[in-house]
C-alpha cells in the first residue's frame, strides 16, 4: 500500500512539474516575442518626428526597454551604432541591464571584431559562425559576417547573410544599406536602389543611404537623381566629404552629356 501511495504521489509530482515547466516556457516565449529588437530601437531613435525631441525619444524607448527587455546582447559594435543614432547613456544602460541576448554569442562577436581590425577576415568569419551557431536568432551577427564577406568580395554570401539579418530584424536599417552596396558591386542597381530607398524610409536622415543611392543612380547614368541624392546628403550633413566629391563628379558628367 505504501509503495502504491509513493508511486501515485510521484506521478502527481511529475505532472505538476511538467505543468510548471510548460507555464514557465510559455512565459519565456511570450517575453522573447515582446522583447525589442536592435532595429526597433534604431528606428525609434532615427524616425523623423516633429512631435518628439531626441531626449523625449530616448526617455520613451528607455521605458519600453525596461518593461519589455531586448533580444540582443550589448556588444561594442552595437554600442557604437546606438551612440551614433543618438542613444543616451540611460538608454544604453537600460539595454545592458535588460538584455535577453546570449552573452557567449556577444563574446564571439567581440573576438570577430578584433580579427576584422587586424585584417584577419577568415578568423573573423569563424568567430561569427560560432556566434550564430550559439544564437541562430542573432540578427546583428549575420550582418557582421555579411560585411566581412562583402569586404572579401564574396557578394552572394554577403547578400545571403544580409537577407537573414533582415528576416530576423526587418528594421535593421544599416543592413539594407549594406545589402544595397553588395548588389551595387554585382551591378544590380535596381535592387541596390530599392534597398537604399528602404533604408531611407526607416531612417529619413540616413546620410550614407542617400550617398549610396546617388552612386547607384550615377552608375545607371541617371545623373539628375544622383545629384538630388548627393545634395540631400549634404543638406543633412554639409561636412560629408564623400557626397561632396560624388556631387562634383555627377555635375561634371551632366555638363558633358
Amino acid at each position: 500500500m505504501n509503495a502504491q501511495k509513493f508511486s501515485y504521489n510521484s506521478i502527481i509530482f511529475n505532472i505538476l512539474l511538467f505543468v510548471l515547466i510548460m507555464c514557465g516556457s510559455s512565459q519565456l516565449i511570450e517575453a522573447q516575442q515582446k522583447s525589442l529588437t536592435f532595429g526597433d530601437i534604431l528606428v525609434g531613435l532615427e524616425s523623423k518626428s516633429n512631435e518628439m525631441t531626441l531626449a523625449q525619444k530616448n526617455k520613451s524607448i528607455t521605458k519600453k526597454v525596461r518593461e519589455f527587455g531586448v533580444n540582443f546582447p550589448l556588444t561594442g559594435g552595437i554600442k557604437t551604432e546606438l551612440k551614433y543614432a543618438g542613444a543616451s547613456p540611460q538608454l544604453i544602460n537600460a539595454i545592458r541591464n535588460s538584455s535577453r541576448g546570449n552573452p557567449a554569442s556577444a563574446a564571439y562577436l567581440e573576438r570577430g571584431y578584433g580579427y576584422v581590425n587586424k585584417g584577419l577576415y577568415n578568423e573573423a568569419i569563424a568567430e561569427y559562425n560560432k556566434a550564430i551557431k550559439n544564437d541562430p536568432g542573432f540578427a546583428y551577427a549575420y550582418n557582421s559576417r555579411g560585411i566581412v564577406y562583402k569586404t572579401k568580395g564574396e557578394f552572394d554570401q554577403a547578400i545571403a547573410d544580409f537577407n537573414k539579418a533582415i528576416e530576423l530584424d526587418p528594421k535593421l536599417v544599416f543592413t539594407y544599406n549594406n545589402r544595397g552596396v553588395a548588389y551595387g558591386y554585382k551591378k544590380q542597381y535596381n535592387l541596390a536602389i530599392a534597398d537604399f530607398t528602404k533604408a531611407i524610409e526607416l531612417h529619413p536622415n540616413y546620410v550614407k543611404a542617400y550617398d549610396s543611392r546617388g552612386l547607384a543612380y550615377y552608375l545607371k547614368g541617371d545623373y539628375d537623381r544622383a545629384i538630388a541624392d548627393y545634395q540631400k546628403a549634404l543638406e543633412i550633413d554639409p561636412n560629408y566629404k564623400l557626397a561632396k566629391t560624388n556631387l562634383q563628379q555627377a555635375l561634371m558628367k551632366k555638363r558633358n552629356q
